[in-house]
């Protein structure tokens, strides 16, 4: 793990799946899309400044990363599952479904924030 601090935030775009994949400019080792197990297929789309609205689009990124792959994981295995395995499944997807609203819901709140602020700024 690097010692130094993220100054910017990378974000990529792996053309092999579309993902989107952000991350520090701290990283000793090659950016990779999780996925695809690989960073061969990621294009660098833009270097940022470390703010509060690039973090909560990070924020949202994972939300919607989460989500996607545990209900993928359930898709896949729905069929195989013994026991209480689907319900605790179900269940797994639906309080993440309500952090992601949750979490929309504070960065939400946080952007209106901000933008209130950079008016009276300018």
């Amino acid at each position: 793990m690097s010692s130094k601090s993220p100054t910017k935030i990378i974000t990529y775009k792996c053309e092999n799946c579309g993902r989107k994949v952000m991350i520090g400019d701290d990283r000793e080792k090659e950016a990779e899309c999780f996925p695809c197990e690989t960073g061969k297929f990621l294009k660098e789309l833009r270097r940022d400044p470390i703010t509060m609205d690039l973090i909560a689009e990070g924020l949202q990124l994972s939300m919607s990363s989460l989500a996607e792959n545990t209900k993928a994981a359930y898709e896949v295995g729905k069929d195989a599952f013994e026991g209480d395995e689907e319900e605790e499944l179900l269940d797994v997807l639906s309080k993440i479904k309500n952090l992601k609203k949750s979490t929309d819901k504070i960065v939400g709140e946080m952007k209106k924030k901000n933008t209130k602020k950079r008016k009276k700024t300018d």
